[in-house]
């Protein structure tokens, strides 16, 4: 990631330039270069541009248009910089992140996830399907895996069995094959693992913990959804069956990553009863909730107000406030499975669509003057 501080020739200018290049690169440890005019500069993956200084518009135009790698802009609250930066932005929108900020520790959040999306979108990525799909899902489409330039690998299902039945076996063998086939996440069908008195609810979750994304029932477009938030926030995020919609949301699955869990226990598996499968108590926070397909991402946003544990759901069961028009929830479902994870990220979310080229759907009132328990 380069980071490109610009300011206009003027000599106090340049002054203030120098002095803005000093700070960012103190306070985000990479690259920074300080310039007055165009060059060519080596961009790989995405560039950050701050104008220091007004009359640096032309300036920023040459970058831009030098690369197709995505942009940020990140205006300063002083020096005319967001005026350079406004008259820029109103221009290059459709390839630009604008962000307005003082240089502190309060941008190294945006700064990081807008990095997760340029390396996700510069990444040659690869997605293991292990022993298929599940019947029952009929929205999974490998065409959603190309839209994104994401490599599908087909494994069967007896390259996990090799290692043995045992909950840990399992999860040592998915580990082994993510290194194996040089995986960017995997997608497995869980199901036919019952036949074997097993499971793979536990090396899910901690395969997700440790970085490497993993889906169940060989669901393509909730794994690909996966990969991107996790991609993005760099964190495990949660893939999960909507259950039950009206006032609140109900989201359950057996498979939640223990780290974002307040405690949890092992248990079975729910439908079965056999081999092993999270319980976990999630914290009572914001969430964005999200699903890809057909080159459309859906996003909502929700508070989880409570935990349930109810008969006739998956092990982790949890009760969200819809911060959304349930109707328009429904209308526009690409899916059973959609994905869960702390915070808003809506707004990254929706820059890496427009960087993709993807229709996102945003149901969520940006501004939210909605309070309840969870608060």
């Amino acid at each position: 990631m380069l980071c490109i501080v610009v300011s206009s020739k003027l000599e106090n200018q340049v002054k203030i330039g120098m002095k803005v290049k000093e700070k960012v690169e103190s306070l985000l440890g990479i690259k920074t270069i300080f310039t007055t005019e165009f060059e060519e500069f080596e961009i790989d993956d995405g560039a950050i541009i701050i104008p220091a200084t007004g009359g640096t518009e032309r300036i920023i135009v040459s970058i831009i248009e030098s690369t197709d790698k995505p942009i940020m802009l990140w205006a300063l609250p002083h020096n005319n910089s967001l005026p350079s930066a406004l008259e820029v932005y109103s221009v290059y929108r459709h390839r630009v992140k604008l962000i307005y900020s003082p240089i502190g520790y309060d941008v190294l959040d945006k700064v990081g996830k807008f990095i997760g999306i340029c390396k996700l979108l510069s990444s040659k990525l690869r997605l293991g399907i292990v022993g298929g799909i599940s019947e029952w899902i009929l929205a999974s489409d490998k065409k959603d895996a190309e839209d994104l330039g994401v490599e599908i690998v087909e494994i069967g299902l007896n390259d996990v069995l090799r290692y043995g039945k045992k909950a840990d076996q399992i999860y040592r063998a998915l580990k082994e094959i993510v290194t194996e086939h040089n995986l960017s996440a995997l997608t497995i069908r869980c199901f036919d693992l019952l036949e074997y008195n097993t499971t793979a609810c536990l090396a899910v979750a901690k395969l997700n913990d440790e970085g490497i994304v993993a889906g169940c029932e060989g669901d393509i477009g909730a794994v690909l959804t996966m990969m991107i938030v996790s991609g993005i926030t760099g964190k495990p995020c949660w893939m999960a069956n909507t259950c039950r919609i009206g006032k609140t949301l109900t989201l359950a699955h057996c498979t939640v990553p223990l780290t974002m869990t307040d405690e949890y226990e092992l248990t079975t598996h729910a439908e079965s009863g056999k081999g092993v499968a999270v319980r976990g108590k999630m914290r009572k926070d914001i969430v964005t909730i999200a699903r890809y397909g057909k080159r459309k991402l859906l996003l909502a946003l929700g508070r989880i107000v409570r935990n349930l544990k109810e008969e006739g759901l998956c092990r982790t069961q949890v009760e969200i406030e819809p911060l959304f028009d349930v109707d328009e929830f429904i209308e526009n479902m690409l899916g059973n499975h959609v994905v869960l994870t702390y915070g808003d990220i809506r707004r990254d979310l929706m820059d890496f669509c427009k960087f993709k080229g993807i229709d996102a759907t945003n149901l969520s009132p940006y501004r939210l003057h909605h309070h309840s328990g969870a608060d």
